[in-house]
């Protein structure tokens, strides 16, 4: 295989290249979510992405997201990723660990307490997301979508990042999980 690059860069500072590979990966890798739901229920916070190259063609990334909660009386600073896609031609070779691998490095850089990732339940890719330190939450998880209503979420993963307190706090709790204004 040629060289991947994986980089960050901040929504603002994205080129029209980059803003293309996202749209492209969109309808290639979740094409099947409905626009409706995409317009719903995907609002929240989006303040950068990692990309990975090869050679000079930009060949999968991931969106990052960050928003805080309380929960339990702990104010809790999430950090996340979403929108994890690698082109199908070059899946199955490692790239999407080593997306998620940076993407959880630059989650704890910019200080996040606990990452939180959202996945398929049908697809057996949280295999590669439970190797990397996510564990499913058992409690019920919620977000509330751009009508203020409360949506229930399953498949929510979270891993440690700064405070494997809060981690675990989370994770051995059996109270409803409300992570704010839109899923990722």
């Amino acid at each position: 295989m040629k060289k991947l690059k994986l980089i960050y860069v901040s929504i603002e500072k994205m080129d029209k290249k980059q803003g293309e590979a996202v749209e492209k990966f969109r309808r290639v890798c979740f094409g099947n979510v409905p626009p409706k739901e995409i317009k719903e229920h995907s609002v929240a916070k989006n303040f950068g992405r990692v990309f990975v190259y090869l050679d000079d063609t930009i060949i999968g990334g991931a969106s990052l997201f960050e928003t805080s909660v309380n929960y339990c009386k702990i104010k809790i600073h999430l950090g996340g990723m979403g929108g994890v896609c690698v082109l199908p031609e070059l899946r199955h070779k490692g790239i999407g660990s080593k997306i998620v691998r940076y993407a959880l490095k630059i989650l704890k850089e910019k200080d996040y307490d606990v990452a939180i990732h959202s996945v398929d339940l049908k697809d057996k890719i949280y295999g590669l997301y439970e190797k990397l330190g996510f564990k499913f939450l058992k409690q019920k998880v919620t977000f509330t979508d751009i009508h203020g209503n409360k949506i229930e979420l399953d498949g929510v993963m979270l891993a440690p990042l700064k405070f494997k307190d809060i981690y675990e706090n989370i994770i051995n709790n059996d109270k409803t999980f409300h992570w704010g204004k839109g899923y990722w």
